[in-house]
């Protein structure tokens, strides 16, 4: 990654809208914006980074960093910068525009989202199991339809839809723990999408990418299309291929440089079928999973704000039609990710850690090493907002399937994202322990003299018998300023107080100050904060968790307590 790195940050590509008189504040949070979705891609390893912001009618933020496209993945060099309009496939966020343009049908009285889908699609699309129950398009769209995705769930040209369902039925069974009768029980599944599509197709008498086209995309001026269907020459060329490392290796998982050069849309076919013969004889219903309605809408950063746009407005796309129950007997919550669902709409409430106080609709994706996000906090929804904020992102090249971070539904780079997006908005994320979160420390001071300050601490450190406490940060850094806020919790306080002496060490951009960690053996920074504990010799106390808090404003308060009591001038044979 070392040379994606380097290019990262010549051809960063983040350009910022303001007025052509942008004041001096505005360029210097421009700069700080930069700086930190750099170091995000920096600190998770990425192959590239997008990110969009809206307040209001205005997108006040677009940026990106690292690459679109590897020339060579061996070496990892980078042919083609990432930007905030490049071109990718975002996942499930597709699912919401999909919903969108549903619900539009429905408006207009060409599809009843309540009635049985078999009366559209046919008598085989019915649960076997729950033979009396109808499955309906709403159930669809909110996945509680008793459909569970089976290997595969999409359907090669020219096989047929109901086909796919005789072959792997793909229904759930009746259950003595819960009820999982259509209606009745979240179960996320992707073949949900292209059973939904299906009955657009047949209502509408188009086709499902043309579909979306007209009523969507072409009214809105986007550049867009499922599996590259009506997206320009110019954009595909242009767009980014997504990888991920095998072996030490970047290994493009789709949308390769075969794809991106080609004409037309992209779909799964059997050997010796024509794209062009196929598609002209092609009948609205019989395989609306060919242009992956699930997952295969390619659009940038940018053009996610958009798709987010009729939602500000419309209670209709946003309000839940399912909600897990206390001992969630009535829903897959993944380990509550998702705690309410409604039509291709995910609704997420932040936790005391993300976001609190504050909701969240829109839609998460993830597949072939990216994670993508479009999401709103509407104003109706959010007292302490006056205008809406729209954020859209997408992470190419995650090296890891990550943990959830301080909330369950994203990961610690998507939660990074999401600040520095509540950030470039103005807007403090979240009120935190009574204070909102732009209201966090900011102790790391660029101009003190580091060296002289570690000096002194290990000074007092003799006559005091505590140990040395170095905390390699910057102000830019949420996750340096989150720490910040906890050391200031009463009991945490005391901790620091009777068993450290505590030096702040700004680092910047990883560029300034680290010959301070050299001297203890530390010669690279993974991520910032990085915590260095020494014994009054100046023994390195904790080497083996030094770069365990890049994320340290996820790390839950207990946990962070816990670990500096364990290290707080006790007996070195104790700080193992």
């Amino acid at each position: 990654m070392t040379e994606i790195r380097l290019l990262a940050g010549l051809l960063i590509s983040i350009g910022m809208i303001f007025s052509s008189g942008a004041t001096a504040k505005e360029l210097t949070d421009k700069k700080m914006a930069d700086d930190a979705l750099q170091n995000i891609l920096e600190q998770y390893d990425l192959v590239g980074v997008s990110l969009a912001v809206a307040l209001g009618d205005d997108v006040i933020y677009k940026g990106a960093s690292g690459c679109a496209v590897i020339a060579d993945a061996g070496a990892a060099k980078c042919e083609r910068a990432l930007r905030p309009d490049t071109k990718v496939r975002i996942a499930s966020v597709s699912k919401l525009p999909l919903a969108i343009v549903a619900q539009e049908l429905a408006q207009e009285g060409m599809l009843d989202l309540d009635a049985n889908i078999a009366d559209y699609l046919g008598v085989g699309f019915r649960n076997p199991h729950f033979s009396k129950t109808a499955i309906t398009t709403r159930h669809l769209l909110s996945h509680t339809s008793s459909i569970r995705d089976q290997e595969p769930y999409w359907v090669h040209a020219p096989g047929k839809i109901d086909a796919l369902l005789k072959q792997t039925q793909p229904y759930a069974t009746a259950g003595d723990n819960a009820d999982y009768a259509p209606g009745a029980y979240f179960s996320y599944a992707n073949l949900n999408s292209g059973l939904a599509a299906g009955v657009m197709e047949r209502v509408s008498g188009e086709r499902f990418d043309r579909l979306m086209a007209k009523r969507l995309f072409e009214p809105a001026g986007l550049d867009v299309g499922y599996n590259w269907s009506g997206v320009s020459r110019k954009a595909r060329r242009k767009a980014a291929t997504l990888y991920r490392s095998v072996d030490g290796e970047w290994v493009p998982q789709t949308d390769n440089e075969d794809i991106l050069a080609a004409k037309g849309p992209y779909f799964l076919k059997e050997e010796g079928v024509g794209t062009d013969a196929y598609l002209a004889s092609y009948s609205p219903g019989d395989n609306p999973t060919l242009f992956s309605p699930q997952g295969g809408l390619r659009a940038s950063a940018v053009d996610m704000l958009s798709l987010l746009s009729p939602l500000r407005e419309s209670d209709q796309f946003v309000e839940p039609v399912w909600q897990a129950n206390a001992d969630r007997t009535n829903g897959d919550t993944l380990n509550d990710a998702i705690l309410e669902y409604g039509l291709g709409v995910m609704r997420i409430n932040g936790n005391e850690a993300f976001m609190p106080e504050l909701t969240m609709v829109g839609h998460s994706g993830e597949a072939y090493g990216l994670f993508s996000g479009a999401w709103l906090l509407r104003a109706a929804d959010n007292a302490s907002l006056q205008k809406s904020v729209r954020i859209a992102f997408a992470i190419t090249g995650a090296r890891d399937a990550w943990t959830a971070g301080a909330h369950p539904s994203f990961s610690p780079p998507e939660e990074a994202i999401m600040r520095l997006a509540m950030g470039a908005a103005g807007i403090g994320e979240t009120k935190k322990h009574g204070k909102a979160h732009h209201d966090d420390p900011r102790p790391f001071d660029k101009s003190r003299d580091a060296q002289a300050d570690v000096e002194a601490a290990f000074a007092l450190a003799q006559d005091s018998g505590k140990n040395v406490l170095l905390v390699l940060g910057a102000n830019w850094c949420h996750d340096s300023r989150g720490l910040a806020g906890k050391f200031d919790r009463p009991e945490l306080a005391s901790v620091i107080a009777k068993g450290y002496e505590r030096v702040w060490v700004d680092v910047g951009q990883r560029d300034r100050n680290l010959d301070i960690a050299r001297q203890f053996g530390i010669f690279e920074l993974l991520g910032t904060p990085t915590i260095l504990i020494l014994s009054p010799e100046g023994e390195l106390l904790n080497r083996e968790s030094v770069h365990d808090w890049k994320t340290a404003d996820s790390i839950p308060y207990d946990e962070t307590l816990a670990y500096f009591q364990r290290f707080a001038a006790s007996p070195l044979k104790d700080k193992r």
